[in-house]
Formats: C-alpha cells, sequence, structure tokens
C-alpha cells in the first residue's frame, strides 16, 4: 500500500499493492477534490487514476482499463455530459458515476 503522505499531487496513477483492485478513474478539474477522491477510494481498497479533463480521461482510457469513471459534471473545455457521451461510445463497458 502506497503512503498517501508521501504521494505527490502530479502521480498519474494511485495504485495498490492488492491485485484484482477496482480500478476508479477520477475526472475532476479542481485538484483539492481530485486527491480527496483519490484518497477515500484508495483507503477504500481501490486503484485510482486521477486525470483534469475530458481529453486527459479519454487519453488515459487508451493506455489504461477501468471499471469506474468518477466525472465532475462542471469542467471546462469538455464538460462531464460530454465526456460521458464520448465514454459511451468508445468505452461503452465503463460505468460512469457523474459528481
Amino acid at each position: 500500500m502506497i503512503n498517501l503522505a508521501n504521494a505527490s499531487s502530479e502521480t498519474p496513477t494511485v495504485r495498490l499493492a492488492k491485485a484484482g483492485a477496482t480500478r476508479v478513474l477520477v475526472v475532476d478539474d479542481e485538484p483539492t477534490l481530485r486527491r480527496s477522491v483519490v484518497r477515500m477510494l484508495v483507503a477504500s481498497g481501490m486503484e485510482a487514476i486521477p486525470v483534469e479533463d475530458g481529453a486527459a480521461a479519454l487519453a488515459m482510457l487508451e493506455r489504461e482499463r477501468v471499471h469506474v469513471a468518477l466525472v465532475d459534471l462542471m469542467m471546462p473545455k469538455m464538460n462531464g455530459l460530454e465526456l460521458l457521451q464520448k465514454l459511451r461510445s468508445s468505452h461503452p463497458g465503463v460505468e460512469v458515476i457523474m459528481m
């Protein structure tokens, strides 16, 4: 398990040593909220991958497989609903929870 006190806020992926953990993509433009959600997920035994916007989320999904995406509704450039539409067409197996 990682020590969150020493984790960089810019770490692209926060992983647990536990194999088979649920993988959650956290998409939020607010760094403080994004870090808080990641900490909560990791403390709950999940693997969290934080990204700052919809474009970064789509790029990450081309490289990483996730089970769930937690998506902020209000983001600049591409809002949560626009991202949801793109996720549904390009990654239909990913469950999406709007925040």
